[in-house]
């Protein structure tokens, strides 16, 4: 430790003897060739997989589709798939208090003028009409396409 070049701090304080660290890079670690991990890739398999035919034969179907049709198509099966779905566009809050309202008030005309008629069978009709639609409108769904080609389940 003869090389220490004394300072002025280092005579105030009467230090003796400068310590010193040299820092060493750990060398990387080379891959053992002969271990079963490196040898063994996954070897492909030519098994029949049935959601890439189902991706595959949606996407061939989705060629005839008009451009706006084809789009509708990939988000919903991008939603199928994990995707976040598009927000919805904002309405206005008192156009749609308006709007409900106007739906209920023909909705009670109409049920206005079949007790009018005095017809229960017709009222009843109605109703099951109503109720039938609602249910219809439940199951359909936007693209029809990705019915068509049946459901995978999730792992």
């Amino acid at each position: 430790m003869d090389k220490a070049v004394p300072t002025i701090g280092s005579k105030l304080r009467n230090v003796g003897h400068v310590e010193v660290v040299t820092y060493h890079k750990p060398e990387k670690r080379q891959k053992d060739i002969n271990s079963p991990s490196y040898s063994q890739k996954p070897q492909p398999t030519n098994e029949f997989d049935m959601k890439k035919a189902r991706n595959e034969a949606i996407k061939l179907g989705m060629t005839g589709f008009f451009k706006y049709k084809r789009e509708k198509t990939m988000r919903a099966m991008a939603i199928e798939l994990g995707a976040k779905p598009d927000k919805r566009k904002a309405k206005n809050y008192k156009d749609l208090q308006q709007l409900r309202k106007d739906k209920r008030q023909k909705r009670e005309a109409s049920l206005a003028m079949l007790k009018e008629s005095s017809n229960l069978s017709s009222l009843n009709h109605y109703k099951k009409k109503f109720a039938r639609r609602k249910e219809e409108k439940a199951r359909k769904k936007e693209v029809d396409i990705l019915n068509s080609y049946g459901k995978v389940k999730r792992k």
